[in-house]
């Protein structure tokens, strides 16, 4: 695939993505060691949700089974929990096969379980009657309200 191939190898394979797969005991170490290397995010950033998926079914139907490969498989399938808009191809991402891949499966779940609606404002409070600093707040509910901060 091009848009696999146009990826920078050196910038995939990590250090620390591969010790990620290699010391691997669960899902969550892989998706949580891997999601917060460079790798991830370089893929997260360099591609669309709907070409990850397309490198990661390149990998699934093209696979030499080697290390590398599974470091590869695993960098692109994470880079997925670092998507805004993963939660849209829930359905194809379920439907994929991974074979004996391990923890797959797992990773993809735990990945469309993490999804929350977020809505990021820029808040101006004003303080003593003059507008002092501006913040950014996310919020993951629907309550709306007034902060009061003491002074």
């Amino acid at each position: 695939m091009e848009t696999r191939g146009s990826l920078e190898t050196e910038l995939l394979e990590t250090p620390a993505a591969k010790e990620a797969v290699v010391f691997a005991n669960t899902a969550s170490y892989v998706l949580n060691r891997i999601r917060v290397d460079t790798s991830a995010d370089y893929v997260a950033k360099s591609l669309t949700t709907p070409q990850i998926i397309e490198a990661i079914r390149d990998i699934l139907t093209q696979s030499s089974g080697t290390v590398n490969e599974l470091v590869k498989f695993y960098v692109l399938l994470t880079s997925l929990a670092l998507r805004p808009d993963v939660s849209d191809f829930k359905e194809l991402l379920i439907s994929l096969s991974f074979g004996s891949i391990p923890w797959a499966r797992e990773i993809i779940t735990l990945i469309l379980q993490e999804q929350v609606p977020t809505v990021v404002k820029n808040i101006v409070y004003e303080s003593y009657g003059r507008v002092s600093n501006s913040a950014r707040a996310i919020s993951t509910n629907t309550t709306v309200g007034t902060v009061v901060t003491g002074g």
